[in-house]
Formats: structure tokens, sequence, C-alpha cells
């Protein structure tokens, strides 16, 4: 971590659910078109992590209600979109 953080357990999370994947599915089994989701997913987030200054991952378009409107699923007990368990 002194060197190199890594992509933190909030980004991680909800990189994984805008992507589609399950967070336990093995890498290996990844298909160059999920890894280039993920990639594409990191790039969105991260971006606009640094243009606001904050962990926003829920695109305002989707007009999730409270507390859907920062994060999709970290710390949450349901999903905003189906209401699923998380």
């Amino acid at each position: 971590q002194n060197t190199v953080a890594g992509i933190g357990n909030i980004y991680r999370a909800e990189i994984l659910f805008r992507a589609g994947i399950h967070p336990e599915e093995p890498c290996g089994n990844l298909t160059r078109e999920q890894l280039q989701t993920i990639w594409n997913e990191s790039v969105v987030c991260l971006r606009r992590g640094f243009e606001t200054g904050s962990i926003l991952t829920v695109d305002p378009k989707e007009g999730l209600p409270e507390p859907w409107t920062r994060r999709y699923i970290y710390n949450h007990k349901s999903c905003g979109r189906c209401g699923g368990a998380v």
C-alpha cells in the first residue's frame, strides 16, 4: 500500500456491479470483453471521483431514490435497482 495502492473496496464492489460481474467470479474465467468492460467502468468511476472529490458511482440518469444516489450496492442491504439482497 505504501508504493502502489489498490482500487479499494468501494470501487471494487461498485465497478463489478456496473460491469455485471459477480465478485466471486475467478478472474481467469473472464472474457476479454468482460475485462474491457471492467476497465471502462473503472475509468468512468475513477474519473468521476477525481472530478467530484467523492466516490459517486451511481449514474444520476437512473433517478434512483435515497439512499442509492451515491453507490449502488456498497454498504447497502438491498439493490437500488431491483430490491434484491446484496
